[in-house]
């Protein structure tokens, strides 16, 4: 899919520091996220606002303007990085998680990243899956 097509907000978006706009669009999916598969939290926006906005660290995926993916590095690590995301429950399997990735793993090669970690909470069935279906290993729980 195009990435940044013109002034509209299309496909995948890097971002070192979010604006209130987007903490609350972010947030916003959050809650539709966790709401439809019951999680609790399996990202925190909070986080995103202590960036220092010298990396880039975010990751935002829009589609007609609307944010429908967000995938978020740890800032802690220089060798090995979390990260945390999600996909619009109507806009999943179609790709988005995978253009997301591929902009980190992208993003983490450049500054000599070794080591991607999903974190992903124990119910979260669409989150099993997307590390499934990118061939990572599952590790642990908390």
């Amino acid at each position: 899919m195009p990435e940044g097509m013109g002034n509209s907000r299309y496909g995948v978006v890097r971002k070192q520091r979010l604006s209130e706009a987007e903490f609350a669009e972010v947030a916003e999916l959050a809650r539709i996220c966790d709401a439809y598969e019951d999680l609790h939290g399996h990202l925190s926006v909070e986080q995103s606002r202590t960036r220092s906005g010298d990396e880039t660290n975010d990751f935002l995926y829009y589609e007609d303007e609307r944010l429908v993916g967000v995938l978020s590095l740890s800032e802690h690590g220089r060798q090995e990085r979390e990260l945390t995301g999600m996909v619009h429950p109507d806009y999943r399997r179609r790709g988005i998680s995978t253009a997301l990735l591929d902009a980190v793993r992208e993003e983490g090669k450049r500054r000599g990243v070794e080591r991607l970690v999903i974190v992903c909470e124990r119910f979260s069935h669409s989150g099993r899956a997307f590390i499934d279906a990118v061939g990572a290993e599952y590790d642990s729980s908390e």
